[in-house]
């Protein structure tokens, strides 16, 4: 999440290699990283990077490009399989078993 921060962005003085590509900078979102950064509760650092996470979708700066609106259904005895909506039902199929 660092390379949305203000200091990764890309510009002159760094001859353009900051990880900020979008150029999007901040205060609210590099306030919560330095917190989280130094944050040593799970939950508490959880919660601080889905607020990052939510600042940089509400802002634009990400755009989610993928949406797959799939319906998928198997029987109750078929096992080995793992639903995704990243990849083709069919990617485990080597893996697929029936339970007898």
């Amino acid at each position: 999440m660092d390379k949305f921060t203000s200091w990764q962005m890309a510009q002159k003085a760094n001859n353009w290699s900051g990880r900020n590509i979008p150029r999007w900078s901040h205060p609210e979102y590099d306030r919560l990283w330095k917190q989280a950064v130094t944050e040593l509760d799970p939950m508490k650092r959880a919660a601080l990077y889905i607020a990052m996470n939510d600042m940089v979708v509400q802002h634009h700066v990400v755009l989610p490009v993928t949406w797959r609106h799939l319906v998928s259904a198997t029987n109750t005895k078929l096992r080995g399989l793992d639903l995704t909506t990243w990849d083709s039902n069919l990617w485990r199929l080597a893996y697929w078993y029936r339970e007898a």
